[in-house]
């Protein structure tokens, strides 16, 4: 038995035994062992972020290509099937954990929309549209209560063309989803006269309205319609005309000079026939009055400021 002493080639030493007739040492040379060189795939580079793609999603998604591409390159090399399935149930696992995660985003993203969404309803058909509301019955005795969009309108009034305005205006609003017009249409309370009929026969050429001292008839905007203190003044031109019924009048409708004239002239007629009208209703025998419109031609004040324009739209009873 002796110690040999391999090459470098060999890169190894080893125990070698000789017979005993040999009785010698010498060199042996061994072969190498070549490995076996296995050339795995390169590496992909991890998707570079690119503005409006996939963010954090992208990287887990490159994360599960990547495992199963080892897995694939430790099957080629033989006795990695345990190791393969191991890595199968990684890469199963992760994908599902990608989907749920992508699921709760999801998830978390639409209700963001939803509550967006509602949010912008309620702005829209909320409680900011009162002020509209408001704003749009302004100058009568009603009021509308708005919830989610649907107006209540309430109060009383003594015509239905005053009912319908408002709520043709209320439905007008941007917003305003239904309007449920619950505004009650009452008769005008009976007033009392503010002076006896007059004993005297009224000489012609006379006014009721300087007899009486009549506070001025109003009516709706642009509109021969009367209001109803507009009525309530005319309760007394009647108590006049039943209680002297020998008197006959010439109803004259008269306006300021704002809009169009021929537009004037054509509502100062059907006012005066309106006033007529109401005269008619309350008893006043209709062939005891006549009516005429005047337009904006005889004024009796300057057209110059709101006061005097006012004065100037009015109801004048002649006496015949």
């Amino acid at each position: 038995t002796g110690t040999v002493k391999t090459t470098a080639a060999a890169k190894t030493t080893g125990t070698v035994k000789t017979t005993a007739a040999a009785k010698t040492t010498g060199t042996v040379k061994t072969p190498s062992i070549e490995r076996p060189e296995v050339s795995l795939p390169n590496k992909p580079s991890m998707p570079e972020k690119r503005s409006g793609g996939f963010g954090w999603l992208g990287w887990v998604i490159g994360a599960v290509i990547l495992i199963a591409l080892a897995a694939w390159a430790l099957s080629r090399i033989g006795g990695g099937d345990d190791l393969t399935a191991s890595v199968g149930d990684a890469v199963t696992d992760t994908a599902d954990a990608v989907t749920d995660t992508a699921g709760d985003a999801a998830g978390a993203a639409g209700d963001a929309v939803t509550d967006t969404a509602d949010s912008a309803a309620e702005t829209v058909t909320g409680t900011d549209l009162q002020p509209d509301v408001d704003a749009a019955l302004s100058g009568t005795d009603f009021t509308g209560a708005v919830e989610d969009g649907a107006v209540v309108l309430t109060g009383e009034t003594t015509t239905e063309a005053a009912r319908a305005a408002a709520e043709t205006a209320v439905a007008d609003i941007d917003g305003v989803t239904s309007v449920d017009n619950q505004i009650v249409v009452v008769s005008p309370e009976p007033v009392e006269s503010a002076a006896p009929a007059v004993a005297d026969a009224p000489a012609a050429g006379s006014t009721i309205n300087e007899l009486l001292d009549l506070e001025p008839i109003t009516f709706a905007v642009n509109s021969a319609e009367i209001t109803a203190e507009g009525q309530a003044v005319l309760g007394n031109a009647v108590e006049f005309m039943n209680g002297n019924p020998d008197v006959n009048v010439e109803i004259a409708g008269h306006t300021d000079s704002d809009g169009d004239e021929a537009a004037n002239l054509e509502l100062s007629q059907n006012r005066a026939d309106s006033v007529m009208a109401f005269l008619v209703s309350e008893g006043v025998a209709a062939e005891r009055m006549t009516t005429a419109g005047f337009g904006e031609s005889q004024p009796i004040a300057g057209n110059d400021t709101p006061e005097n324009k006012a004065i100037n739209r009015r109801i004048e009873f002649t006496i015949q």
